[in-house]
């Protein structure tokens, strides 16, 4: 079976069940779709066995049920994958509208593999996606609200509340306030901590779900540190210039450098990927086979070491594109038009053929 065949089963399958009211989980119907050929190569090369941790972990990989809102590589071949919505040739500079058969086209793509998604809005059309995400597919979802330069009180009064609803309705795992908005220089740190303090403090008794932010490593200094109950930072080995081949390992030393100021809180590397056309940052020279192998060193690494990836990103978002050499618009699994880039095709036929036997193993 093709992948464009096997993608359009699984979004065929979802629509009619919605319809008649008989949802299969999308994994149960991956089993009976893939051959045993692609399971077996998939279990040997993306399901690897968790090797010595070495100084970068604390202990024993985390079991399966260390908390709802823990995610465990090192126990499951699933994706975390950073989403955004703007398909198409849809851009949010202009106003477009994002319908709800947006969000379900990139989450009928992505969920064969992924079984959690990051976001950067909670207002708009945005906030329609949470509760198809969590009720439709079951996602685990890191939840981020954007803090522009710029906004005056009664917008952030307005994201911190938008984002603290999601919590207190269980329609995400984890809060986070803003992304890189201390690396920016947008907002100090100081009010950074004051608004996660805030999202924290609204929350109803019984939720206990974390709350941060996602930055940095470099703005992750103590205080910020302290107030946030994960550490969440974003990291490019590409626009360190490093060479596609050492993306594991450099993803590595920075996780080292952060644990050692994270207090024993959890780590989660919120963005990094590699773009797949654009001009050479150093030795990070773009291109299908780099943005393959970074992908293979990341995720071999993410499950080595037990350290959760949200992958950036889903889909290729071409607003954000100024040229041919500007890279910003390449970073996808999937280009502009939904379809698979070749770099991923096998890769994530091998991923899904691991989660669908573990789905049939468990019913």
């Amino acid at each position: 079976m093709e992948l464009h065949q096997f993608k359009n089963a699984i979004a065929s399958h979802h629509r009619i069940s919605k319809e008649t009211g008989d949802i299969m989980k999308p994994q149960a119907l991956i089993a009976a779709l893939l051959v045993p050929a692609i399971f077996l190569y998939g279990c040997k090369r993306y399901a690897p066995a968790v090797s010595e941790p070495e100084a970068l972990a604390a202990g024993p990989a985390q079991p399966a049920d260390a908390g709802a809102w823990r995610k465990s590589p090192a126990n499951t071949p699933a994706l975390s994958i950073n989403f955004g919505p703007y398909i198409r040739g849809l851009n949010p500079e202009r106003g477009d509208k994002v319908f709800d058969d947006v969000f379900r086209e990139i989450l009928d793509l992505i969920s064969p593999v992924a079984d959690t998604i990051r976001t950067f809005a909670v207002d708009g059309d945005m906030s329609r996606l949470y509760a198809i995400a969590k009720q439709e597919y079951n996602m685990r979802i890191i939840a981020g609200c954007w803090l522009g330069a710029g906004y005056s009180q009664k917008q952030i009064g307005g994201q911190l509340s938008a984002l603290t609803a999601l919590g207190n309705a269980s329609l995400a795992d984890v809060l986070l306030v803003g992304s890189e908005t201390v690396h920016r220089g947008e907002y100090s740190q100081e009010q950074i901590i004051s608004y996660i303090n805030t999202v924290r403090g609204g929350l109803k008794p019984g939720i206990n779900i974390p709350v941060g932010t996602s930055d940095t490593l470099e703005a992750y200094t103590e205080d910020l540190t302290g107030a946030c109950d994960v550490i969440c930072v974003t990291y490019y080995p590409y626009w360190n210039g490093v060479d596609a081949f050492y993306t594991g390992e450099d993803l590595k030393a920075m996780t080292l450098s952060l644990k050692a100021r994270a207090d024993g809180k959890e780590i989660i590397i919120t963005e990094t990927g590699f773009p797949d056309q654009g001009a050479a940052n150093g030795k990070a020279v773009p291109g299908m086979g780099n943005a393959r192998l970074a992908f293979e060193e990341a995720y071999r690494f993410s499950r080595e070491y037990d350290i959760e990836i949200c992958f950036f990103e889903a889909v290729d978002e071409a607003w954000k594109g100024s040229g041919p050499d500007d890279p910003e618009a390449h970073w996808g699994f999937f280009n502009d038009a939904g379809e698979i880039k070749p770099a991923y095709a096998d890769i994530f036929e091998s991923i899904a053929a691991g989660l669908a036997a573990r789905s049939a193993n468990t019913r």
